[in-house]
């Protein structure tokens, strides 16, 4: 008996949001190419962050033409960890992320420490784009500047993935 009402109320709540819609649930009176509780003209608009994100995965590409296979799927999980964050951004998505990004920074150490000690300009150039991102993440956070700037985070971010990519490009030319 209970079962049944339960059923019941929820057949009423059922047909009142099925009003006003076609049988493939589009509203009536919207054009066909808007989907269910889309409302015209609404667009989310994607951080340019998320855009940039994607410079990694040509650090992955070019680790995988390298044959270094491991270093490839570290900048595959970075992609996809950084893409992630930047259209969702929570506590645990965020610290993902930062493991991506320290597993990734671990392995380009192990790789500058045993193969760049040959190539004199590459390491310096290597090292030089380092120091930038620690210097942009760190003083930024240390004085809210840069990256954790209210006005100009986003600018000093995107710059960041860059340099970062070309530093690790660098990496995977050792």
């Amino acid at each position: 008996m209970r079962l049944e009402r339960k059923y019941k109320i929820y057949r009423k709540i059922k047909m009142k949001t099925r009003k006003n819609r076609d049988k493939k649930g589009y509203k009536k009176g919207d054009k066909k190419g808007y989907k269910k509780g889309v409302q015209k003209g609404v667009q989310k608009n994607i951080c340019p962050l998320f855009w940039t994100s994607l410079i990694f995965a040509t650090n992955m590409f070019a680790a995988f033409f390298a044959g270094l296979y491991f270093y490839s799927l570290l900048f595959a999980c970075l992609t996809i960890t950084s893409l992630v964050v930047h259209t969702e951004c929570n506590i645990w998505t965020n610290l993902v992320d930062k493991l991506a990004i320290s597993a990734i920074f671990f392995y380009g150490l192990f790789r500058v420490c045993h193969k760049g000690y040959c190539k004199v300009w590459l390491n310096l150039g290597i090292i030089i784009t380092f120091l930038f991102c620690v210097w942009v993440y760190l003083w930024g956070y240390l004085t809210n500047q840069y990256v954790f700037s209210k006005e100009s985070s986003e600018k000093w971010h995107i710059i960041m993935h860059i340099i970062g990519s070309v530093g690790h490009h660098g990496i995977i030319l050792l």
